[in-house]
């Protein structure tokens, strides 16, 4: 659990930007940064890798796992770094992309137990008859 301003501090940080560890972005940079937090958020949430909404204010708490944490400030800093022309490494790249990759990972996995369970995703209620192609 993190709020939004902690998330993007940390992004800050990742990417170099920082003069000294710890600092965190100015007020301009963190409200645009919110702004790219919220659309990685709502992709993710299109995705089924998150299950929460994006914050809509930088006080706002993320409630999501620590693992969660770490990959949303991670990528953000990679999406990031293009607004501030700051070619990211190639560490932060690879690290990036294995925490959104675990968090593909954990959502296929959510997402066979529950056809396993006998879930099926997006089905409306009823049933189709192909006989008279409506449904039932």
């Amino acid at each position: 659990m993190a709020t939004a301003q902690e998330i993007i501090d940390r992004a800050w940080n990742r990417m170099g930007l920082a003069n000294v560890a710890g600092e965190a972005a100015d007020a301009t940079t963190s409200a645009s940064m919110l702004t790219t937090l919220q659309d990685l958020m709502s992709e993710w949430a299109e995705d089924s890798l998150i299950e929460v909404p994006p914050p809509s204010a930088l006080s706002d708490t993320i409630d999501v796992p620590d693992g969660q944490i770490r990959a949303l400030y991670l990528n953000l800093a990679l999406e990031y770094s293009d607004n501030v022309g700051k070619q990211p490494s190639n560490r932060l790249q690879q690290f990036a992309m294995t925490t959104k990759n675990r968090l593909v990972g954990q959502s296929s996995a959510s997402r066979e137990l529950n056809l396993a369970a006998g879930g099926v995703p997006n089905v409306s209620q009823g049933l189709y008859d192909i006989n008279s192609d409506s449904g039932g």
